[in-house]
């Protein structure tokens, strides 16, 4: 699990079986919907964007696999 002090925008994280990009940190606060409610949530880019909470996402060890084939990054050797 994934503390959000050691979270930062741009970090790379898994949620739900995909990789996503933090876009942005925020909470907790007083929140309506009580799978948000004074949790720690986290905007991710995903095919759009998905608030969830810190609980649901994970970190991801970066490879150069990663890197380069789950997430199009270009390795100039």
């Amino acid at each position: 699990m994934i503390q959000g002090k050691d979270l930062m925008k741009e970090n790379i994280v898994e949620y739900n079986g995909y990789y996503s990009v933090v876009y942005s940190i925020f909470g907790p606060y007083p929140n309506s919907d009580e799978r948000f409610n004074n949790k720690e949530c986290v905007d991710l880019i995903l095919g759009g964007m998905a608030t969830v909470t810190i609980d649901e996402i994970n970190p991801v060890t970066l490879t150069e696999e990663i890197l380069t084939k789950k997430c199009g990054f270009y390795l100039d050797i």
